[in-house]
């Protein structure tokens, strides 16, 4: 099975680096695409506050390997339009979560695990800042995880990476 994701992984990775179009990520059945590559490797660990806390970024070394279960939500429809903590727009329509320590302009898989629904993601923002959550989505990410009308899910973020030989 570990041979499996890490191929699925250098697939889809493979994909990334040779998409130039959009700048968030397609759902996990079309091609992903990006419109800064440079974005995926100019930000390395950094520390942030927000509400009095202070946070510091993965370096990509540790974020490689990045899985883990809890809560996630998703933004309201009031930070459409707002910059995020990447620079880009907040668009609700678009693939993209914030996320407290992964690297920006990486991409996750996030799984809702009631109804095993699988999302990738791009990282453009930091968040959520409420405690027990651990991801926060676009509402276009919610609504194909199927999770818009409860508000909140329990899902399974794992980070996507390029396995090397």
């Amino acid at each position: 099975m570990t041979k499996l994701k890490r191929f699925l992984t250098a697939l889809f990775a493979l994909y990334l680096t040779a998409c130039t179009s959009h700048a968030e990520a397609k759902k996990t059945t079309n091609r992903p695409t990006v419109t800064h590559t440079q974005a995926l490797t100019r930000l390395e660990s950094n520390t942030y506050s927000a509400d009095g806390k202070t946070f510091t970024t993965q370096p990509r070394q540790k974020a490689n390997h990045y899985e883990k279960k809890g809560q996630a939500s998703y933004y309201h429809n009031k930070f459409n339009g707002r910059r995020t903590a990447s620079g880009e727009i907040y668009r609700s329509n678009k693939l993209t979560a914030a996320h407290r320590t992964l690297p920006l302009g990486s991409y996750v898989l996030v799984t809702n695990t009631r109804n095993n629904r699988k999302v990738v993601v791009k990282i453009n923002d930091r968040g959520p800042f409420h405690s027990s959550r651990i991801i926060d989505l676009s509402k276009a990410a919610a609504s194909e995880l199927g999770m818009v009308a409860n508000g909140t899910g329990y899902v399974k973020v794992e980070k996507l990476y390029l396995a090397r030989n």
